[in-house]
């Protein structure tokens, strides 16, 4: 979005625009800059880039950057620009009213430090006034400033410190981005200059055997100059030398033309030459080095007179001075093309030019090449990388000393030992691969390997270059071989990539690593059903701890929370820095029901909030911060990321605005009852502890003997409220594992409550049935918890019924099976309830030791009318008696629902008929015979 500033929706504007939407503006512009940062190979295309980015989504009117030129005046030069106002930066650079020690610039670029400066400037081309300015300096790896990044606006007070925070951020990635760039290519001038140092080195050794062979000057001069046409691809190669004390003529003892060259002299024969080609020739004896002819080059082509096939449009020679009394020229030239001649090959040529001279000079004197020999050792041990020559066997030929100091060896120890010599066997094995394959293909081969110098212990990656080395028949002599330490190159690449993807102070994802794992999420989402969950994370009043302890200390704190929330979050979930005191935390596999998946984001954010409320000790001094939390549930793709973000956003804005340092829902029917399922849960775990539940009984009637006992049906007595049925608090209980507590107490008090029946006549044959919850039941004591119970009351336990569920029983059957065995030893029964509601087999129910199967009411509320209810239960009641267990109905409401399961086989009933769950008085005063039949 480009800002126009004169419209006063820019930057600073008094207009509708929110803080939030104006760091908004500054983060799409470290993203965008980020993205440069990584792409842009130019760093003038960079420079620029990042101008047009600050105003294009700034809406700044203008940005430039700016180079020290001299460190000692600070001086700046203006690299790049842009913006509506870019014609005026020479002027905005100097600062207000042209002072030029009042520069923000310069002063950001002396102090090294952020200069921010509201005071009016008018721009002269475009008579507008610029009243905001911003100067961030630039500083290097060692933190020593080298530019300045100026941003302008024609609004007053433009710079919000938050603004300034993230453009700082902003300016230390350029700086970063712009020495990654300079490591970049002088790391590529450096790998040029070794390439060119190879083939100088290939070059000579073709030239020094071709000297080498050599058993006369003849032949010396024909294989050097074959050798210079096939290393230059020029036309002709020539040595002459003058006849007459003013070189008017010239004599050519030796010419070679490449292949179809049409053009040649008569060799040994005296060339006349016309002034113009004589005072050229005459130069070249009087230099010292070669001098290039043509297009591009130092010197204009003398006009030849000679035949006409050759037309020379480009030549390069020197003087050489063997030992004859008389300099030589030595030259080349070019018909075909102009030529231009670069600095290397004239440097390649120059040394050409010598190495034949001393050629000559031993052959004409008996001389060896001893001198040329400690040239060329010269020129390979000042490269200050890895090299080495290698004969095919893999024997070491030669080295320079940076071979030598990573085997701790002398160059003569090393010569004629392998790398088995040196090396571990897989190492070995592995550099022996790599000069086969080099061999075998003919061709240069590159690797990288780590490499440990045995002389310091240093340890650094390397790249390899394995190059087939044959002489001029095509014999291969060996492999040669340079290695460059790329660890550091390797180093920045890395830092690059975790730049773009995380933050720079606190090491965590970015934004735009958020947003790729975010989108991970949904789409995970979608498959498992599963909810997941934003946590925007705010710090409340952080801008008070950077004004009045300082930045540094900020960042410690930043810091310090994020190490903070990392503690708090499984190793799947992502915490993520947007930039300043925003963070957002991902959890991802939640539960699938919204309400429980809400339960699990607020735990966590209720823990983020404990944490972050936590003191921070820095620097001798005791800080306290605290957190506005937004939380906003996600499941599958239904919204988007951006918008999942936002709903996030407005969620910590919506914790702020209730007084800071608490945590809120993004959807407020999912606040209101998380926050009604908080207050349960607290009146829950008081109610256990002042006492507040009840058991209320449910008499169980037997067609032929009336009251034979009662289910124990808890109740919540709550003070505010009064009772509470099971309902409304038993999920939460088993959700909390407050289940198990209070399923102890309800044991405790059945007991209790037989203990007291047992000394009745009236109550002692009653059975009392209890509901035990899967949760309680798989607790490894309940056992021993059953068995205390009785024990503890002195309740008779053939007196007492527990009551499981299908699901639970077949949960761990065999687990099951062994404490209902270890129970019913000491004599108490067990009845399946709510049977038919679940999924129980034949071979599951002929294993448990059952006592009662009890019919779901569901089965029996639309008896006897419904004739598929009605087969179930007749089912039900056949299937108890093939397996020898009583059968009993809940929910009998009706007289007919009564006869049914009478008149079917079962003759024994629960339900409103005879009487709803009651108070033990009135359950007691029930027990005169109770008539069975119509009522």
């Amino acid at each position: 979005m480009t800002i126009d500033p004169a419209n006063g929706s820019g930057p600073g504007a008094d207009g509708p625009e929110s803080e939030t939407l104006r760091l908004n503006r500054i983060l799409k512009i470290i993203g965008r800059s980020n993205r440069a940062l990584i792409y842009v190979q130019n760093e003038t295309d960079l420079l620029h880039g990042i101008c047009r980015i600050v105003t294009e989504e700034g809406g700044y009117c203008l940005a430039g950057v700016g180079y020290a030129e001299n460190r000692d005046v600070r001086t700046l030069r203006l690299v790049a620009r842009a913006g509506t106002e870019a014609d005026n930066i020479d002027e905005a650079w100097v600062g207000a009213a042209s002072i030029h020690e009042r520069s923000p610039a310069r002063a950001a670029l002396r102090s090294g430090s952020s200069v921010c400066l509201e005071e009016d400037f008018v721009a002269e081309r475009s008579r507008r006034v610029i009243r905001s300015c911003l100067a961030l300096p630039l500083k290097d790896e060692h933190d020593d400033p080298f530019g300045v990044l100026a941003v302008y606006s024609t609004e007053p007070n433009a710079f919000t410190s938050d603004e300034i925070r993230l453009l700082e951020e902003l300016a230390g990635d350029l700086a970063f981005g712009i020495v990654a760039i300079r490591t970049r290519d002088a790391y590529r001038l450096a790998e040029a200059q070794s390439r060119a140092h190879l083939q100088f080195l290939q070059g000579l050794d073709r030239v020094n055997r071709a000297i080498q062979e050599a058993r006369d000057p003849e032949q010396m001069m024909r294989n050097v100059l074959d050798a210079v046409i096939s290393l230059f691809g020029c036309d002709c190669a020539y040595l002459m030398y003058p006849c007459d004390p003013d070189a008017a003529s010239w004599t050519v003892p030796m010419e070679r033309a490449r292949p179809g060259f049409p053009g040649t002299l008569e060799l040994g024969l005296e060339q006349p030459m016309n002034a113009e080609v004589a005072r050229t020739l005459r130069l070249l004896l009087g230099t010292d080095g070669p001098l290039c002819f043509g297009p591009g080059n130092p010197y204009a082509l003398p006009r030849w007179r000679l035949p006409d096939p050759y037309g020379i449009r480009s030549f390069m020679g020197m003087a050489i001075h063997p030992k004859t009394g008389r300099p030589w020229q030595f030259g080349i030239h070019q018909c075909s093309d102009r030529r231009t001649w670069t600095s290397a090959e004239a440097t390649l040529f120059q040394e050409i030019g010598r190495r034949l001279a001393d050629g000559l000079t031993s052959l004409l004197t008996q001389r060896d090449l001893r001198d040329s020999e400690t040239r060329l050792r010269t020129l390979v041990q000042t490269i200050p990388d890895l090299v080495w020559l290698k004969d095919p066997d893999g024997a070491y030929l030669r080295c320079n000393p940076k071979v030598e100091r990573l085997l701790d060896a002398a160059e003569a120890d090393i010569v004629g030992r392998t790398d088995y010599d040196f090396f571990e066997r897989e190492l070995a094995d592995a550099f022996r691969a790599q000069d086969l394959e080099a061999m075998q293909t003919g061709a240069p081969s590159v690797n990288e390997e780590w490499l440990t110098f045995a002389d310091n212990g240093y340890r650094g990656l390397f790249e390899t270059v394995k190059t087939p080395v044959r002489d001029p028949a095509g014999k291969l002599i060996g492999v040669l071989g340079i290695s460059r330490d790329i660890s550091a190159r390797k180093a920045t690449e890395r830092k690059i990539e975790h730049l773009a993807y995380h933050d720079a102070l606190t090491g965590l994802p970015n934004r735009r690593l958020l947003l790729d794992r975010l989108q991970q999420a949904l789409a995970g989402s979608a498959r498992t059903g599963n909810h997941g969950a934003l946590l925007f994370v705010d710090l409340d009043n952080f801008k008070l701890v950077n004004d009045t302890c300082g930045h540094e200390t900020g960042d410690r704190l930043l810091l310090e929370v994020a190490g903070r929330l990392v503690a708090c979050v499984r190793e799947g979930d992502t915490i993520a820095r947007l930039g300043g005191d925003e963070f957002v935390v991902m959890l991802i596999d939640l539960k699938e029901s919204a309400t429980e998946a809400a339960a699990q984001a607020i735990s966590v954010g209720e823990k983020i909030q404990a944490e972050l409320n936590r003191p921070y000790a820095m620097a001798g001094r005791v800080h306290h911060s605290s957190p506005s939390i937004g939380i906003a549930l996600f499941c599958g793709q239904a919204e988007s990321v951006d918008e999942l973000l936002k709903q996030a956003d407005i969620a910590m804005y919506q914790a702020k605005a209730a007084g800071r340092n608490t945590v809120r829902f993004f959807d407020p029917q999912m606040q209101a009852t998380l926050a009604t399922r908080a207050l349960l849960e607290e009146s829950l775990r008081l109610g256990i502890q002042a006492g507040q539940f009840v058991l209320h009984y449910q008499p169980q009637i037997d067609a032929g003997r009336g009251v034979i006992g009662a289910e124990a049906l808890l109740r919540w007595v709550r003070p505010e409220r009064g009772v509470v049925l099971p309902g409304e608090f038993i999920p939460l209980a088993e959700e909390t594992g407050l289940i198990v507590a209070i399923g102890r107490w309800v044991l405790e008090a059945s007991c209790a409550r037989l203990s007291a029946w047992a000394g009745d006549p009236r109550t002692r044959d009653l059975y009392l049935a209890v509901n035990v919850s899967a949760r309680q039941f798989r607790q490894a004591d309940f056992v021993e918890q059953v068995r205390g119970a009785l024990h503890g009351s002195g309740a008779p336990a053939t007196r007492l019924k527990l009551e499981l569920t299908e699901s639970l029983m077949l949960h761990d059957v065999a687990d099951t099976i062994g404490k209902m065995q270890a129970l019913r030893e000491i004599g108490i029964g067990f009845s399946m309830d709510d049977f038919g509601t679940g999924h129980s087999s034949l071979a599951y129910l002929a294993r448990l030791p059952l006592d009662e199967l009890k019919i779901d009411q569901s089965f029996v509320n639309q008896l006897p009318q419904a004739a598929g209810d009605a087969a179930v239960v007749q089912t039900i009641i056949t299937l108890a008696r093939s397996l020898g267990l009583a059968v009993i109905a809940e929910g009998v409401e009706t007289e007919a629902q009564r006869e049914f399961l009478e008149r079917h086989g079962c003759p024994t009933w629960q339900g409103f008929l005879f009487g709803r769950p009651m108070e033990l008085g009135e359950f007691e005063r029930l027990l005169t015979p109770l008539r069975v039949g119509p009522r």
